[in-house]
């Protein structure tokens, strides 16, 4: 069911504060704001993951929000209106004429619940070579944080999300994690399927293909934990109709050396300057359109797979994380990780 509300419950003027954003977010119950100006042409949206990153660092309440708008959003036109419910997924979608004056918002009550269709594929197959002995007995994903297996604290949280449906990819000692969960009462169907054989990162995904799985998926490495709103990346990938989120996150590296560099035609030596990058989390939204590109039983990597798939111009959007994601890549970090949340 869509709904065509009241619109004053959902604009704000683009001079307004953060905390006056905040206030109508609350007020509506949506998770939406629509930010226009004196001429009631939409120039942004703020929903409640922005307002949450706001705080996190600290932002003054004070603040104008034209600073912090989300300007790529996905709207229908006024005159194509009829056609809205094949279009917007269940999402939230700003209606505009031809000048971007704001006409009206298609709100779906069925919105808040999108999650709980949504599958969950965890790749849970490699060997965990960098683990050392650790993974001689035990796969990765079931070695212990605090206790925990990391693949149990995964699902957990995603359950606590909304999530219903899990397919583990499993290879390497595939029945010790296929016995865990079969002894768990999880509020949620959890479905492991082994690989014949080893098909790297993205060939398991050829396994899904005579699944009954959600149009647009899940997909994250076994070795995570995060306490990313995947709610909020899925709405992102729906809303810009992607064929595939990447969700990327910031690492910094400090150089120990000082560096050469030149600036307004003057060079000069920075000294043990921090380097910034945008990495691979490991975390993708993909649609099942995709599953069609990928050959049956071929080995076949994600990196070699996405680069396809921006050769073929499909629609690839990223996502910046800004929560915390904590990859147990070997053995170093496990032992870092495993410290951290026992504290």
């Amino acid at each position: 069911m869509i709904v065509f509300p009241e619109l004053k419950n959902f604009t704000i003027d683009i001079n307004s504060k953060v905390k006056d954003a905040i206030k109508l977010i609350n007020k509506n119950q949506r998770g939406i704001a629509l930010v226009t100006d004196k001429n009631n042409i939409l120039k942004g949206i703020l929903v409640d993951g922005d307002i949450r990153r706001l705080l996190l660092k600290r932002v003054s309440l004070n603040n104008k929000i034209k600073k912090y708008l989300n300007k790529d959003f996905f709207y229908f036109n006024y005159k194509s209106r009829k056609n809205i419910k094949k279009y917007i997924n269940n999402q939230h979608v700003p209606v505009l004429d031809k000048k971007k004056e704001l006409m009206g918002l298609y709100l779906s009550i069925q919105a808040q619940n999108i999650m709980r269709t949504g599958t969950v594929v965890i790749l849970a197959g490699g060997k965990g070579l960098r683990m050392k002995n650790l993974t001689k007995d035990t796969p990765k994903p079931l070695l212990k944080i605090a206790g925990t297996p990391i693949i149990h604290t995964q699902i957990t949280k995603m359950i606590n999300q909304g999530f219903k449906d899990f397919i583990i990819l499993t290879n390497y000692l595939s029945n010790k994690i296929s016995d865990y969960f079969k002894n768990l009462n999880l509020d949620a169907e959890v479905q492991c399927i082994k690989e014949n054989k080893y098909l790297g990162t993205a060939g398991p995904l050829s396994l899904l293909k005579k699944l009954n799985i959600s149009q647009s998926f899940i997909l994250i490495n076994g070795d995570i934990i995060t306490n990313l709103n995947f709610k909020e990346v899925l709405n992102f990938h729906n809303i810009n109709r992607n064929d595939l989120t990447i969700c990327l996150r910031k690492y910094n590296h400090q150089i120990p050396f000082g560096v050469l560099s030149k600036k307004s035609g003057f060079r000069f030596i920075n000294e043990k300057p921090i380097a910034s990058f945008l990495i691979n989390s490991g975390i993708y939204i993909i649609s099942k359109k995709i599953l069609k590109r990928i050959k049956n039983s071929q080995h076949l990597e994600m990196n070699h797979l996405i680069n396809k798939l921006f050769k073929e111009k499909l629609n690839i959007k990223n996502f910046i994380i800004n929560d915390e994601v904590w990859d147990v890549g070997d053995k170093s970090q496990y032992e870092n990780i495993n410290k951290l949340f026992q504290k």
